[in-house]
């Protein structure tokens, strides 16, 4: 009898022993899956303020097929190409702006921008009356406005204009325009055709309709690289006497945040390469 109650006493002992184990593993199991509840509901909050949503931005482009060839321009298969063009690209992956993007005459884009239809304007001089009316970026580019490119390796100068026939892109907010408008009425021996693109004027050069096209130090570098062939050399020389100018992007003046943040990524893209790799891609 003792025996028998001796060995029941173990059974129990040993039941009571699992029971509590069992307890004790379930209770721990219950604290890991709260644990892990608490976890999950704290990277829920926190995601919403670690991932920002896709903001759209309409960028106006001016409207012209090849004329702001090699800043921005369309290609023979309908794309946007052109030296701003990567830039922006590199800055739509950098940040959480969606850029989307539309050509109309300047005019029209600057109206846009007035009623708040578009939020930036690419291809912009940056001036002291733009930044007073909007927000411009730090400068992408920076040329010289004063570019002769001819046949003639002799022509050198803004002056060599006289008594040659010479074509310059029309364009009233332009700088070269204005340099060359202002010689112009300066002096009575010039013939200048106004046209509508630098490459308008370039074809004009090349059929020997005007014997000098006036662009910027990176507009007529570009044609030249195109164009010029042993057989029909072209040449040109950049006048330094005209101080450089230098290109933004043009923002409305409440967006400051947008400015700040194309400010940043434009600084960001010198600091490690990528700007100077575009920059050579097509300059």
């Amino acid at each position: 009898m003792k025996k028998n109650i001796s060995s029941f006493m173990t059974v129990l002992s040993c039941s009571l022993l699992m029971a509590s184990c069992s307890n004790a593993d379930n209770s721990l199991k219950n604290d890991e899956n709260k644990q892990s509840s608490i976890n999950v509901d704290a990277n829920t909050i926190q995601k919403p303020s670690a991932q920002k949503s896709s903001l759209d931005v309409k960028v106006g482009l001016m409207s012209s097929s090849t004329g702001n060839a090699p800043l921005i321009f369309i290609d023979e298969k309908g794309g946007i190409q052109g030296f701003e063009y990567d830039i922006l690209k590199e800055i739509d992956e950098r940040s959480d702006y969606n850029f989307q993007y539309e050509y109309q005459p300047r005019d029209d884009l600057f109206n846009g921008m007035n009623d708040k239809e578009i939020d930036m304007i690419a291809g912009i001089e940056i001036s002291k009356e733009r930044t007073q009316k909007y927000n411009m970026t730090n400068s992408y580019l920076d040329v010289y406005p004063i570019t002769l490119l001819s046949k003639n390796p002799k022509i050198k100068k803004l002056e060599d204009i006289d008594k040659n026939y010479t074509a310059v892109k029309e364009d009233s907010m332009q700088t070269t325009f204005t340099i060359v408008k202002d010689y112009e009425n300066n002096h009575d021996n010039t013939n200048i055709d106004y046209t509508v693109s630098d490459w308008i004027s370039v074809q004009a050069l090349l059929r020997d309709d005007v014997k000098i096209a006036i662009g910027n130090s990176v507009a007529m570098p570009y044609f030249y690289s195109k164009y010029s062939t042993k057989k029909d050399p072209l040449y040109f020389s950049i006048d330094y006497d005209y101080p450089q100018q230098s290109y933004g992007f043009l923002i409305n003046k409440e967006n400051v945040d947008m400015m700040n943040d194309m400010n940043k990524h434009i600084l960001d893209m010198k600091s490690d390469g990528t700007y100077q790799k575009i920059f050579k891609k097509w300059f």
